[in-house]
């Protein structure tokens, strides 16, 4: 099985899927930046550790707007925070 974003980035049934690197992180949030450029409800893309492991987050005003947000991008997990509306102040 290959990562839909990067072919090179590929590995059997069986197999734990590869960590990603910092660098595919980052290709991974610009390509999920661009994805949700236009969805109504996202606040922002982050990209954070979680338990070593690089991990994509969204930031979205309520639940509805996360039913948009793929579960992984390029072979980086995806997670969705609920943070409310942004504002200025």
């Amino acid at each position: 099985m290959c990562s839909p974003y990067w072919e090179h980035i590929c590995w059997s049934e069986d197999e734990v899927k590869p960590v990603a690197d910092l660098a595919t992180a980052r290709a991974a949030k610009r390509v999920l930046q661009h994805e949700l450029a236009s969805a109504n409800g996202i606040n922002g893309v982050g990209l954070s550790r979680r338990q070593g492991d690089y991990t994509l987050t969204v930031g979205v005003t309520d639940e509805r707007s996360a039913s948009g947000v793929p579960h992984e991008v390029g072979g980086v997990p995806v997670q969705v925070k609920v943070v409310g509306r942004v504002t200025a102040s």
